[in-house]
């Protein structure tokens, strides 16, 4: 996870870049595991020395299954006296956090596209750069007249539908397992395409 904003009980806690703040309790502080040169959180790790006058520490791991992509984390929050508050703070989507959300097409230098300079501010893809399309994290293609061109690797782009030629016969997906009608049968169910031809046991 890249610096992101997420809340729990009302109270919004920032995370930075090697840095932890709960807003309107405690000051912002250094913690870990961060990933400096990548600016990339494993988990937090913070400790606050005085937080209104007493100290508190903080551990928490982000939920890797969560297909938002490391969009909830689950902790606890512990005080001098031992007491233990268990959390989960789900991230508040923003532009330019530097993780792709619902809604945008890209966020900076989020590994969502495929070459050079293709992000604005404002999370929209330049004019001549492609808007990569995802099913398994929810990334489909904004326009009806157009359809998402799924690679058997990672993702695929989003292509007009009048430029991709839909070839009749049956088709094998990535998994091998499953067949469709035609290539763009499979790419309307976010499926890439492996071969030509229905899928054998």
């Amino acid at each position: 996870m890249q610096s992101a904003n997420a809340r729990f009980d009302g109270t919004d806690l920032v995370l930075g870049r090697g840095q932890v703040t709960m807003a309107s309790t405690c000051a912002s502080v250094r913690a870990g595991k961060y990933l400096s040169g990548m600016n990339r959180w494993l988990r937090v790790n913070a400790r606050w020395d005085r937080c209104h006058g007493r100290s508190m520490s903080m551990r928490a791991r982000f939920d890797h299954t969560d297909p938002s992509f490391c969009g909830r984390i689950e902790g606890e929050v512990k005080t001098p006296s031992g007491r233990k508050t268990r959390f989960t703070a789900t991230r508040i989507p923003e532009c330019g956090n530097e993780i792709r959300e619902p809604g945008e097409q890209c966020d900076g230098t989020d590994g969502t596209l495929f070459f050079g300079n293709c992000c604005n501010a404002d999370c929209r893809v330049n004019s001549n750069c492609p808007v990569v399309c995802d099913f398994r994290r929810g990334f489909q293609c904004e326009g009806a007249d157009e359809i998402c061109v799924t690679t058997c690797s990672y993702g695929g782009t989003c292509a007009p539908r009048a430029k991709i030629p839909c070839e009749p016969g049956p088709v094998c997906d990535c998994s091998g397992e499953v067949t469709y009608a035609s290539n763009c049968a499979a790419y309307e169910a976010g499926a890439g395409v492996s071969r030509d031809g229905a899928c054998t046991p």
